[in-house]
């Protein structure tokens, strides 16, 4: 069931593709990932072997 409220699926369609195109999806999932993260207690960092550097880990 689709309520009436909510726009046509050709425009939601042309703003995701539109958007995604622009790179403004990715930067909007970063931000919420950084604020997820920074809620949590989370560094920002991770070690992935002994030999390696520490370098950040993406979810």
């Amino acid at each position: 069931m689709i309520f009436r409220g909510l726009a046509s699926w050709e425009s939601v369609y042309y703003y995701f593709n539109k958007w995604k195109n622009e790179g403004i999806i990715e930067e909007l999932l970063d931000k919420l990932r950084s604020k997820i993260r920074i809620m949590s207690g989370w560094d920002g960092y991770c070690l992935l072997s002994k030999c390696q550097h520490f370098v950040s880990c993406g979810f």
